[in-house]
């Protein structure tokens, strides 16, 4: 068991000048027997450098011997590597990936480390790939991640698929590509995911995903080359790329997981059931175990620590118990170059022609690795260089002291450490890393995608289908544990449409599963329990035919017996599923009858068999029953049960009652003491078994209607409240609008909410004429006072038509319309007003109507508007001063005289200092063509100027 830290440095060889590793201090021996070959390897999978810059990159390989090569690039012509040989398990599950720009490969390199190394020495993650930064990552690139993963699947098949070749425009992308895919699959297989997070030459690297930038030398426009030697995956829309193909069930489930929020959690060591290690029942139910433990926390419980916590989880491990599903030390590491496997027996012949390590500079990790590092496999026949499976190849980092294991479950960012660093221990001393430019850092949410998203999200077709045939065959085969299968059953219950139909044979399996195992226990089945499973009729007939007849049968002929006698028959009847039967039926419908009719025995008797079944779905169907040819005897039969010795059952049920029995028994409970409620409160307290507290449709209206007040009116004071309750509208689809008209003809005040009901009400086609005038009336007042409706002739004769229609008004209506045409006629055009013969309302309106009318024009802000716009309006202003002018003919009110002359007075007066004699004789030509006398205009312009002379 051995680790081995090595480092180089750039050197250029005198004679040629090519760029070559050297011992970073040649005084200095690297202490390993075979580091001439380690830097021939070294090299081999770093690819030769062609700048005096290595870049910061990094790269993992498996050796022939089943050792383990990480090796990172780093600035200033330094490369660092560490070597673990095949039996060093390593310090804890980390991956490879995690050490990708790890500040801890800046330290000083170890002597010598054995069993006993410390895990602070060895290059360990920076925190820059939890599964919060990964669901973002994927969710920007939702559209590739079904594919990439489908791709990374086929590493792992026999014959295996080719390499991974991801074009980006940094190397950062790319590791966060690699992170997601061992994120993604389940551990066996990630110490097997070799890769490259930059190469210049492609074709030159041995790796199964080999990140490569838009420049590198790699010749995409050969079709061979993208759709035959290699899956290109292009990021930077810059060239071709492989044809996409169809992601299996495995690729698309996965992907859905990351894309809504609730990442997978891989299966850990060696997987030995029949569907193997990419089985799909893990995937749904560990979503389905997150999304009941707390919404959409599955990525908030610990993304940024708790969840890597997962991978660190028994970093304790004592070497041999890593090495427990070792594969008997046999396997191939990759496909080698040139040559196709075949089967586990051929490996040796592949490695023949492989590059070895046996001989200098070569690496098992070869051109093309199409091989087969089959994780979790057991073939006695395979190559003598497979690598270790279930041994994560994390085997070399963790920035942490030595008692992080014990801690591993304790959040990353409990300290404070945002998503862009962290603060780490790296030999001895703490420091803050954070992401540089390749990383790209992103604020931490509470709460990423929606809460707790159903796990077959976003599958379709065959994908769907291709899902569920997975489940339903391991349900099949008896290899789902109660914990699983009750989460496929919660599952199933979960989905509609299309999805619900797809899953009819999951359900039928389900089922048919569960009887047979009561079966086996000699005890009945409750097919009760499965209500809600989406299974057709047919599933459903065939399931009840086996087991519901016959204790239906029972059942109906005790029936015949007194109510009492039912609880046995009915609890064979419910256990072996006999709903649907005549007997079940016809037993339900008389517990419902026996409920309506509290002074008999039957009554308590029902109540009796009820309490002592205790069963949920009895229960609710029976009440349910009670509103079966619903009438107003029914009703006052509910609240004579709940007033009864048996509305403490009632009471009891209530939450599985209908809405009708719950506002039924609420009732009789408030009608009585201690609460005493009636009229509009009872009605009010009523509606908080609603939804918003509001009454929004026809049927409950008129239900809460007659429980409250039956076929009489509320009280005129109540009406407002019981329209703010519902709303006009409703209650005239009700046809209960009659019966509220008392707040229109006398309401307390008139304001927006009586307008708006009397808008309302007159579309009524059953209210009165009287009523319907009424409403009319106002709302035309309302319109004209708004603009809505201009000051016509035909609006002003409709209104005094109107008001001779329904006169007398009580006062507060009449108030309220005369102010309303009060403000319309101010705010009208003089030129209408004159034209309506709105002046003969005016000269014989009441206070109420001129006080509004004088308000509106005595405003400094319409005043203002006068004085500035009259002057170039010689019409207007000719036909203000005809409507204010005095009157003295009979009909003209004493009110309306005051009024007049206040208004010639304070807003006509000051026009005329705006008026030169042009306009003067524009306006004096206005008022002799209609009629007009222009010398009454004269006088009185004569004595405002001589009264504004004597001032």
């Amino acid at each position: 068991m051995a680790i081995r830290r090595l480092s180089y440095r750039l050197g250029q060889e005198p004679d040629t000048g090519t760029l070559s590793l050297v011992p970073s201090d040649p005084d200095v021996s690297q202490l390993c027997e075979n580091e001439g070959r380690l830097r021939s390897a070294v090299t081999r999978v770093m690819g030769a450098p062609d700048s005096d810059d290595a870049g910061s990159e990094l790269s993992y390989s498996l050796l022939p011997d089943g050792g383990r090569l990480l090796c990172a690039a780093l600035p200033g012509q330094r490369v660092e590597a560490l070597h673990l040989s095949a039996d060093t398990p390593g310090p804890g599950p980390v991956w490879p990936i995690d050490t990708w720009r790890s500040a801890s490969w800046e330290g000083e390199r170890a002597e010598s480390l054995g069993s006993g190394f410390v895990e602070s020495e060895l290059p360990v993650p920076e925190a820059h790939f939890d599964r919060e930064l990964l669901v973002e990552f994927a969710r920007e690139r939702a559209d590739r991640v079904a594919p990439f993963l489908a791709d990374v699947r086929r590493l792992f098949e026999d014959p295996a698929g080719r390499q991974i070749v991801l074009v980006e425009d940094d190397s950062g992308t790319v590791a966060r590509w690699i992170a997601l895919a061992c994120a993604s699959l389940p551990e066996a297989y990630v110490s097997a995911l070799t890769f490259t997070t930059r190469a210049a030459d492609p074709r030159r690297a041995p790796q199964r995903i080999i990140g490569i930038g838009p420049d590198a030398e790699f010749d995409r426009s050969d079709d061979a080359v993208v759709e035959y030697l290699y899956r290109v995956h292009d990021g930077t829309g810059g060239g071709p790329e492989s044809p996409p193909t169809e992601p299996d069930a495995w690729a698309r489930l996965t992907a859905e997981r990351w894309l809504t929020g609730n990442p997978p959690r891989p299966p850990r060591g060696a997987v030995t059931g029949p569907e193997g290690p990419f089985a799909l029942i893990p995937l749904v139910a560990g979503a389905l175990r997150r999304s009941r433990g707390g919404g959409g926390a599955g990525i908030t419980e610990g993304v940024d620590g708790a969840d890597r916590a997962d991978r660190t989880e028994g970093a304790d491990r004592a070497g041999g118990a890593d090495h427990a599903d070792r594969a008997g030390g046999a396997g191939c590491a990759d496909r080698v170059d040139g040559a196709d496997r075949t089967d586990g027996a051929g490996c040796a012949d592949h490695l023949d022609q492989a590059n070895r390590l046996d001989e200098p500079g070569r690496l098992a990790d070869t051109e093309h690795l199409r091989g087969a590092d089959r994780a979790g496999r057991t073939d006695s026949a395979g190559c003598a260089d497979r690598i270790d499976q279930t041994n994560h190849l994390d085997q070399a980092h963790h920035l942490d002291e030595p008692d992080r294991a014990a801690d591993s479950d304790r959040p990353r960012g409990a300290d404070g450490a945002g998503h862009g660093g962290r603060t780490d221990r790296v030999g001895g001393a703490h420091r803050a890393d954070h992401l540089d430019d390749g990383a790209r850092t992103a604020p931490r949410h509470a709460h990423l995608g929606p809460s707790a998203p159903a796990p077959l999200v976003g599958l379709s077709g065959d994908t769907l289908r291709a899902v569920l045939d997975a489940f339903t065959h391991s349900v099949a085969r008896g290899e789902a544990d109660d914990r699983t299968l009750g989460e496929l059953d919660q599952l199933c219950r979960g989905l509609d449409g299309d999805q619900a139909l797809a899953a009819r044979p999951l359900a039928l399996a389900l089922v048919r599963h569960r009887l047979d195992a009561c079966r086996g226990r000699g005890t009945l089945p409750d097919l009760a329990a499965f209500e809600g499973l989406p299974l057709g009729q047919e599933a459903w007939r065939e399931l009840r035919e086996e087991y519901g007849d016959r204790a239906d049968d029972a059942l109906r002929a005790r029936l015949r017996d007194p109510v009492s006698t039912w609880t046995e028959p009915l609890r064979l009847a419910l256990a072996v599923g006999a709903d649907g039967g005549p007997g079940l039926d016809e037993a339900m419908k008389r517990l419902a009858d026996a409920l309506l009719h509290p002074e008999r025995r039957d009554c308590a008797q029902a109540v009796q068999v009820l309490a002592a079944l205790d069963h949920t779905p009895l229960t609710r169907r029976v009440l349910r029953l009670l509103l079966v040819d619903f009438t107003e005897r029914k009703l006052d039969r509910l609240r004579a049960l709940a007033d009864s010795p048996q509305g403490d059952w009632l009471r009891r049920n209530i939450d599985d009652a209908p809405l009708t029995v719950r506002l039924a028994a609420a009732a009789a409970q408030w009608y009585g003491p201690p609460d005493r409620l009636r009229g509009v409160e009872l009605f009010e307290r009523l509606t908080g078994f609603l939804s918003n507290r509001r009454v929004e449709d026809v049927r409950t209206l008129n239900l809460l209607w007659r429980i409250v007040w039956r076929n009489d009116p509320p009280d005129r004071a109540e009406q407002p409240r019981v329209a703010r309750l519902c709303t006009p509208r409703l209650i005239i689809e009700a046809d209960l609008g009659r019966r509220v008209t008392g707040w229109l003809k006398e309401p307390d005040r008139c304001d927006r909410e009586l307008v708006d009901f009397a808008r309302e009400m007159r579309k009524d086609p059953k209210l009165g004429a009287q009523d319907r005038d009424t409403a009319e009336l106002l709302v035309t007042a309302q319109d004209l006072a708004d603009g809505r409706l201009a000051v016509s002739r035909a609006s002003v004769a409709r209104l005094r038509e109107l008001g001779r229609k329904v006169s007398p008004l009580g006062m507060v209506l009449r108030k309220g319309v005369d102010e309303r045409v009060g403000r319309a006629l101010a705010g009208a055009n003089p030129l209408d007003v004159c034209e309506s013969h709105g002046l003969q309302i005016l000269v014989a309106a009441g206070p109420d109507l001129l006080g509004a009318y004088r308000a509106h024009l005595l405003e400094e802000r319409t005043r203002d508007r006068l004085e500035r716009e009259l002057p170039g309006c010689p019409a207007e202003l000719a036909a203000y001063y005809h409507v204010w002018r005095p009157r003295k003919r009979h009909g003209v009110t004493a009110d309306w005289r005051d009024v007049a002359a206040e208004l010639l007075d304070q807003v006509l007066a000051p026009v005329l200092a705006h008026l030169d004699d042009h306009r003067l004789g524009q306006v004096a030509t206005v008022l002799r063509r209609e009629g007009q006398d222009v010398q009454e205009w004269t006088a009185w312009r004569h004595r405002i100027a001589q009264e504004q002379s004597d001032r």
